[in-house]
């Protein structure tokens, strides 16, 4: 068996509405743009760590309709960021 092109030999995770996601859009002046997907009518906050380990929140945003753009204008001050998108229930 298969899902989405994929072999499973038993169990597969099915979302049945979108996952938060970020995309890279760019990066000048010290800051990082990003773009924030996911289900709509729904708030995600950001968070943001320099080893994947610890995690603090940089922010929130809600989504309507459409991808919404998220700032990180104190990215030039780390040498390595990431980033993560957590659904506020």
């Amino acid at each position: 068996m298969s899902m989405n092109g994929v072999p499973r030999t038993s169990l597969a995770r099915v979302f049945t509405v979108p996952r938060p996601g970020l995309s890279f859009a760019e990066y000048g002046g010290g800051s990082c743009r990003f773009l924030l997907t996911g289900e709509s009518a729904r708030t995600y906050r950001i968070d943001v760590s320099t080893n994947l380990l610890d995690w603090s929140t940089l922010g929130t945003a809600s989504l309507i309709n459409s991808p919404q753009p998220f700032v990180d204008s104190n990215a030039a001050n780390f040498k390595r960021r990431f980033y993560r998108a957590v659904l506020v229930p």
